[in-house]
């Protein structure tokens, strides 16, 4: 499930508006990642689709290692087009999607409509036009993510995988 929801949705959504997006004022496109994909070394896909024990934050670990690898896959390959794409942790925003979430983290979660400013600045800044296959921290600073993030084997297989999930290839691009 988390890898349905924290990836695929994000893989065919982004698909299914890449012409809208190429179409707009602001050609960016924001993909959320989190400050736990580190603690994943590798990619492992037998986790990322469920094949081995389920595991709360090791497999939000893996979907979010696969947000930041599917931004870098899709940056090279709209490069020329003018769209640029980037990735960012927006901090630990209180979005009640984590019901289990012991209070004090919830007492330092920031609400929905501080933790977007983040999220929305990358969308609009003029001062980032043109920048394209980062990764951002909640600050807005542009930070390396992790080692396993730039491993393009990995995010080829990613891509694949994804478009055999979706049952469909990723818009015009490919």
């Amino acid at each position: 499930m988390n890898f349905a929801v924290n990836h695929l949705a994000y893989f065919l959504t982004t698909s299914l508006l890449l012409d809208l997006v190429a179409n707009s004022a602001y050609e960016r496109i924001v993909i959320v990642s989190s400050g736990m994909h580190p603690s994943v070394n590798k990619m492992d896909f037998d986790t990322l689709q469920g094949k081995t024990e389920y595991e709360l934050y090791n497999n939000y670990a893996h979907t979010k290692l696969a947000n930041v690898m599917f931004g870098y896959k899709l940056s090279r390959l709209l490069e020329k087009s003018g769209i640029a794409v980037n990735s960012l942790h927006p901090g630990l925003i209180n979005t009640n999607l984590n019901p289990q979430r012991p209070q004090h983290v919830v007492d330092r979660a920031l609400p929905v409509e501080k933790g977007i400013i983040s999220m929305m600045r990358l969308v609009t800044s003029s001062e980032l036009e043109g920048v394209t296959g980062k990764y951002f921290t909640s600050d807005g600073t542009e930070v390396e993510s992790s080692p396993a993030s730039y491993n393009v084997d990995d995010q080829e297989k990613l891509w694949k995988l994804s478009e055999e999930y979706i049952g469909e290839k990723f818009s015009r691009i490919t």
